[in-house]
């Protein structure tokens, strides 16, 4: 019988291996394999999420430096500024990306008080999206129950009570501080805030005179953000769109006017929101 085998395992190992002592080191090799694989898979994924995080970053940037390179233009041009008719939208590109921009007088809005109450309770009837005039007038009460001093309830508004109930921030009991703070009201939902302006401003400016390229068509106001202001009338506003993907944009509301010293903040409120205008 030939033992040279066995004899040169012995030798280098001193005896020789079970099953069992096999199966261990395997299974050692394996976990050894799956571990190295993990870290590899993590820092991998470290390194995309460190690339995507950049990528996200920039964006934000240009985003930001396209709004500040537009406020910029109307604090050099303010009321010399005769290449935009107040109201209507338009197309342009800022550094590479594309930006809608619409100027408006902010004394063509309406400010959410007692005074304006039936004024309200009309014009959110005829041009907010709702089924009929009692939520419009729920909408009002909400709005003016937010801000006054008391803690009587409109008959169909909301104080305190009601948002603590939900764990909501409750009323400030006075003015609005920003057209953005308005989000925080009861009934007030996304898209009865914000609106699609990128869906009006398309469809205006597919509309447009080819003539000097202007607007012909006025957008309809479906939004409280259209319809409402927060701050005195002798300021203007800006409203910056930025497209972001097929589906999702960028708004910008700058309310304020031109000095010596450049653009003056008065408002600022901006925020995302899904569009039915597919870019192109």
């Amino acid at each position: 019988m030939d033992f040279s085998y066995k004899a040169s395992v012995e030798t280098v190992f001193g005896k020789t291996p079970g099953h069992g002592e096999s199966g261990a080191v395997l299974v050692f090799v394996l976990w050894a394999l799956a571990l190295l694989s993990f870290l590899g898979m993590q820092t991998a994924l470290a390194s995309r999420l460190r690339a995507s995080e950049a990528l996200s970053a920039w964006e934000q940037l240009r985003r930001w430096e396209a709004i500040h390179s537009v406020v910029r233009y109307f604090a050099v041009t303010g009321k010399n500024n005769r290449a935009m008719q107040p109201g209507l939208w338009y197309r342009w590109n800022v550094g590479g990306q594309e930006v809608w921009v619409s100027y408006e007088k902010e004394s063509s809005k309406i400010r959410p008080t007692d005074a304006n109450d039936a004024r309200m309770r009309q014009v959110f009837t005829e041009s907010l999206p709702f089924s009929d005039v009692r939520e419009a007038d729920a909408l009002v009460d909400a709005l003016l129950d937010w801000q006054d001093a008391d803690d009587l309830v409109r008959l169909q508004g909301a104080e305190a009570a009601w948002y603590l109930q939900r764990g909501l921030s409750p009323p400030t009991n006075r003015p609005f501080s920003s057209l953005c703070e308005m989000q925080k009201v009861r009934g007030v939902r996304p898209e009865l805030f914000w609106g699609d302006p990128l869906e009006k401003a398309v469809r205006t400016w597919e509309h447009r005179d080819v003539i000097g390229e202007r607007e012909t068509l006025t957008p309809e106001r479906r939004s409280l953000v259209d319809l409402l202001t927060v701050t005195g009338s002798k300021v203007d506003r800006v409203t910056i769109l930025l497209p972001l993907n097929p589906t999702t944009y960028e708004v910008a509301v700058m309310v304020g006017k031109a000095d010596a010293e450049g653009w003056v903040m008065a408002d600022r409120c901006q925020g995302f929101v899904r569009s039915t205008y597919l870019f192109r």
